[in-house]
């Protein structure tokens, strides 16, 4: 009687064993699952943000490339209306000196303008 009960809890003790390990076994495939599913998710985070990052790039730049067109027009305008404004003082201080002149002339000649 007593071989067969401890025939019993032994066998008792495997099925309860084997219970744990299939219980175990079970847990550990979902685990494996759940981390493949957060892999590819992340994976899917990780691509989307690195697409939003780009488009944000590309925009930035683009607005830059259209500031540094506006800057370059600007400053060729700056440019032209300088050389246009010496242009106009030069002519100015000639048109003052040559009427100078013809003033200076005037009185040496004796001659009214």
């Amino acid at each position: 009687a007593l071989k067969i009960t401890a025939v019993q809890l032994q066998a008792q003790a495997e099925v309860h064993e084997e219970r744990s390990v299939n219980s175990l076994m079970r847990r550990l495939d979902q685990v494996q699952q759940e981390k493949g599913r957060i892999i590819v998710e992340l994976e899917r985070e990780e691509e989307m943000m690195t697409n939003t990052l780009q488009k944000q790039l590309h925009e930035l730049q683009r607005e830059k490339s259209v500031l540094q067109q506006q800057i370059d027009r600007e400053k060729r305008s700056n440019s032209s209306l300088s050389t246009h404004l010496s242009s106009l003082q030069e002519s100015n201080n000639l048109d003052g000196v040559l009427e100078e002149d013809e003033e200076y002339l005037a009185e040496e000649e004796g001659m009214p303008l």
